[in-house]
């Protein structure tokens, strides 16, 4: 595993960058982690909606010859990729959702325990 030491992050305190493990602690912007966790949440709904506008269609050969059959039955497994590609994605989303906002409530949990100390 790599020396956390070469992830940078940019400290604004010092307006370069820095390791991200220095000692100092660590700051989340907690109003912009929750922002990104309503975008993530619209871009869920948005990609659910899509997934329920791609339904599944019947494709048919437009003839009797093996190119038309070939066409149809790639068509549809391409259809069927798709939707379980959106599927996996959204799923993705919703877990990226559940992370980013356990993290966000713990950082604030601790936030409000250390103030309530000062």
């Amino acid at each position: 595993m790599a020396d956390p030491g070469d992830v940078r992050m940019w400290d604004l305190a010092q307006e370069r960058y820095v390791p991200a493990v220095t000692g100092r602690g660590v700051r989340m912007d907690v109003e912009k982690a929750r922002g990104v966790v309503r975008e993530l949440e619209t871009l869920a709904d948005e990609l659910a909606q899509v997934r329920f506008d791609l339904q599944p269609i019947a494709v048919t050969p437009a003839a009797s010859d093996p190119v038309s059959g070939n066409v149809a039955a790639q068509a549809s497994r391409m259809l069927s990729q798709s939707r379980a590609f959106l599927a996996s994605w959204h799923e993705d989303l919703h877990a990226a959702i559940r992370a980013l906002t356990s993290q966000v409530d713990a950082y604030g949990n601790v936030d409000t325990r250390n103030s309530a100390r000062l």
